[in-house]
């Protein structure tokens, strides 16, 4: 099973983005991630850590995009593909719901908790075969 993608939407720094990551090609893959100071490299890895376990470094408004206004704070989401190889997908999305109150974003509880996390599997049939 390996990293696939990662989709970004109101996270921090990634307003509408999405990170696909090369396929392996013998077991010894590993995968780095270089950018300048500011690019969201650190973000990358809060977000898939928000995203697996439902902690992040920060939690509440702070994750949301700079941009988002207290008009529309809306909902941050963050979505981890797996490529279970090799007949089959599982997706994990977390998404953090916000609402304004006087002039500041608020996070709201989701079923009591402050994140809710969706979990989907996509399995091709045993028979078929797989690039």
């Amino acid at each position: 099973m390996f990293l696939r993608k990662m989709t970004f939407n109101k996270y921090k720094i990634f307003s509408d983005a999405e990170l696909y990551l090369p396929r392996p090609t013998d077991e010894k893959f590993i995968t780095i991630i270089v950018g300048e100071n500011g690019s969201g490299k650190t973000i990358i890895t809060q977000a898939y850590q928000w995203c697996l376990y439902g902690d992040a470094a920060e939690v509440g408004p702070a994750i949301l995009t700079r941009s988002s206004s207290t008009n529309d704070p809306s909902k941050a989401i963050v979505k981890i593909e797996f490529d279970t190889q090799p007949k089959g997908m599982i997706t994990l999305e977390r998404c953090a719901r916000f609402a304004s109150k006087e002039d500041r974003i608020e996070q709201v509880l989701f079923n009591g908790a402050f994140s809710s996390l969706k979990l989907s599997t996509d399995f091709e049939d045993n028979d078929a075969e797989y690039d």
